[in-house]
Parts: C-alpha cells; sequence; structure tokens
C-alpha cells in the first residue's frame, strides 16, 4: 500500500522507502538480503514490502542496482 488510510504508517511504501534510503546512505552499497536484514531491524517490515518500495524508489530513480544486484542510492 502506498498511502494508507486506516492501516498503520510504518505499513506504506513511503515510510519504507525512508527507511531504505537512510539505511543505504549509512552503508552505501548493500546487496538485497542485507538491505533486509538491516531494514527489518529498523521497522517491522515483510519482504514483499520490502520490494514495493523498493519499487517504488527505482521508478522515481533514486536507486539503482549493478549487475551483482547490490542496491546503491543514485
Amino acid at each position: 500500500m502506498l498511502l494508507p488510510i486506516d492501516a498503520n504508517p510504518k505499513k506504506s511504501a513511503y515510510y519504507n522507502g525512508f527507511i531504505v534510503l537512510t539505511t543505504l546512505k549509512e552503508n552505501h552499497k548493500l546487496s538485497l538480503v542485507d538491505l533486509y536484514f538491516k531494514v527489518s531491524t529498523k521497522n517491522d517490515v515483510s519482504f514483499s514490502q520490502l520490494i514495493l518500495a523498493l519499487d517504488w524508489l527505482y521508478l522515481i530513480d533514486v536507486i539503482k542496482t549493478d549487475d551483482l544486484g547490490m542496491v546503491s542510492c543514485t
């Protein structure tokens, strides 16, 4: 869910995107699994919620991936 109306705001792609960006700024480049473990310690997020946030961040050109599957900020 991108914008929750009656659900917990911490489950939204916007909030999880914020957590992903702050984690990537601290670590510069992470694999998907490492990113999931670091984000899940900051916020109770499922893997599918993380993927939704990553999809949204990729579509707005804020993150990028390389051939090895590493995720980083642009």
